[in-house]
């Protein structure tokens, strides 16, 4: 599992968003692979979601997170690349008494 985490701060001004966010995996717009509500975290309002490995792909893979807005804050979008890696596998080789 891996956790995706996306903040939410107003570009000028003040006051808090409130909402979902929407996570993408290769920037897709259709279907999200989940949602996550902010919250407070520290002052921040930040949004999660936890990622099970078989959703995605070994590659160089983009999310994107869609802040969905609220009644004063308008829809934002932000996007990352990370590089998705198996495991390595446990050396099994071992000579057993």
């Amino acid at each position: 599992e891996r956790a995706h985490t996306a903040t939410v701060a107003p570009a000028s001004g003040s006051g808090t968003p409130t909402g979902t966010v929407a996570f993408y995996y290769y920037g897709a717009t259709a279907t999200p692979l989940g949602f996550g509500t902010l919250t407070n975290v520290g002052g921040v309002q930040t949004a999660t979601l936890t990622v099970n490995a078989w959703q995605i792909a070994v590659s160089n893979a983009t999310f994107s997170a869609q802040y969905q807005g609220d009644a004063a804050f308008s829809p934002a979008t932000g996007t990352t690349r990370v590089q998705v890696t198996l495991p390595t596998a446990p050396n099994t080789s071992a000579a057993h008494r």
